[in-house]
């Protein structure tokens, strides 16, 4: 059992990761894991953690979050620009303890209200596993670029490029492709 254990840690311990976010138009608000005040952004800042909550105020508000750099480049392996209202919860951003892993970089975000604009790629060195919660269902991305917005009503995704998969509950899940859009509500999903 020792090796079959050794295997596994291996194959599945992952490390939490940090994004940096950097406003270009407006302020943002930052509210770090367990912190009931929030931080106004107003330049970049690199160490924003897994379980961080970021509010995009009302007025023009533009920002870009990167999303993990391997350990051996400075290029993020995706991003996402966030707009006015915005409100995004970072739930996980994971990377493989151990180099040998064969397991992808893990990105899930949940946008709870507001618009943001996604882009993930998936490097030489593994690849990018990203899922956007909200209100409506999930969203898995493939390598791409997405627009995604939701509303109390709805969640609308844009496939730019790339392939997105819509999974609300126990349904089917869709597939966009690219040049496609499709939206989701608590009770139907078409494309």
């Amino acid at each position: 059992t020792v090796p079959l254990a050794a295997s596994y840690g291996v194959q599945n311990l992952t490390r939490t990761e940090t994004a940096s976010i950097e406003p270009t138009q407006g302020t943002l608000l930052l509210y770090p894991p367990g912190a009931a005040e929030p931080i106004a952004i107003t330049e970049l800042r690199k160490d924003v953690p897994e379980g961080s909550i970021i509010v995009a105020g009302e007025g023009p508000t533009q920002a870009t979050l990167r999303l993990l750099s391997g350990r051996t480049t400075e290029q993020a392996r995706g991003s996402v620009q966030l707009y006015s209202g915005a409100r995004l919860v970072i739930e996980r951003m994971r990377s493989p303890l151990f180099e040998m892993s064969s397991e992808p970089y893990q990105v899930r975000l949940r946008l709870e209200e507001g618009q943001m604009r996604v882009f993930t790629e998936s490097g030489e060195e593994r690849p990018l596993q990203a899922d956007i919660v909200t209100p409506h269902g999930d969203i898995d991305l493939a390598t791409g670029s997405y627009q995604v917005a939701v509303t109390p009503a709805q969640t609308d995704i844009t496939v730019s490029a790339g392939e997105a998969q819509l999974v609300q509950g126990d349904s089917e899940q869709l597939t966009v492709a690219p040049d496609l859009r499709a939206w989701m509500t608590a009770d139907a999903t078409a494309g």
